[in-house]
């Protein structure tokens, strides 16, 4: 089995990161998208909000990572 590299290690932290940076609601909506694979509905389903509201948090969700991890896409180039 091969050890994770330092730069995979450190980018996985830099994500953990900037995930406790998000409010709650924007973390549980991409722990259920993307860490158990539900879809916007059965997300919606069981956070007990509606569609759109997920669609909503996720869309924010994705804008502030992408924001609080623009450092790595400039340091990698």
């Amino acid at each position: 089995m091969l050890s994770p590299s330092f730069e995979g290690t450190w980018e996985a932290w830099e994500v953990r990161t900037a995930l406790d940076k998000l409010s709650p609601e924007e973390q549980e909506v991409l722990r259920a998208t993307h860490y158990l694979g539900l879809t916007h509905e059965e997300t919606a389903a069981g956070l007990g909000v509606p569609v759109g509201t997920v669609k909503s948090r996720s869309h924010r969700a994705h804008r502030h990572m992408a924001a609080l991890l623009a450092h790595l896409e400039e340091a990698s180039a």
